[in-house]
């Protein structure tokens, strides 16, 4: 929740600061603000989870999060979150587009729609809609936008397949050392 809440967080000041007046800012800016109160004022954390209770007729465990307790985790999230935005942003200069690095917002944006889109797995077509969106919105062609959301997918899922065959490679190599070690005896 934090991670998706800090995303929508550092993602709504450039978005109001670059498309004053658009209907979806203030509709962000609602949202970053309901989750920051559903997230750490307690009574009305409460009162959301009964009503999702009542709605959905599910056990939700959702539990309240202490925001001083929790100032650790935000700041290190918001650094991820730095470390990916910068990234994009680098990412939209190779396909050498002049546009206002208040774009490369539309990552972070893009992923926690994503993340909370529970009708598709892996907010597979939300992100690339928003990244296209608000791409086309900063005066990008739309097929140049497109591309990018395109090519930003396939990176990403090559990069999470990279860091998945890392995470098993070492795994492997761990389960052999714990083979050799109790193997020798004293």
């Amino acid at each position: 929740m934090i991670y998706t809440w800090v995303g929508f967080l550092i993602s709504s000041i450039p978005t109001a600061i670059f498309y004053r007046g658009h209907w979806l800012t203030y509709g962000l800016i609602l949202l970053v603000i309901f989750l920051s109160f559903f997230l750490f004022v307690r009574r009305i954390h409460e009162f959301a989870v009964g009503i999702l209770k009542k709605w959905f007729h599910l056990k939700i465990d959702l539990p309240f999060i202490n925001l001083r307790k929790s100032v650790p985790v935000i700041l290190s999230t918001a650094a991820i979150w730095a470390a990916w935005t910068i990234s994009f942003y680098l990412f939209l200069q190779a396909f050498g587009t002049e546009l206002s690095p208040l774009c490369a917002f539309a990552f972070p944006l893009s992923v926690s729609f994503g993340l909370i889109a529970v009708f598709v797995p892996g907010g597979l077509g939300v992100r690339e809609g928003i990244i296209v969106g608000y791409l086309v919105l900063a005066g990008m062609e739309p097929g140049l936008a497109t591309s990018i959301a395109f090519f930003n997918r396939f990176a990403f899922i090559a990069g999470e397949v990279f860091i998945f065959l890392l995470g098993l490679a070492a795994r492997k190599k761990v389960n052999n050392s714990e083979r050799r070690i109790s193997n020798i005896e004293y």
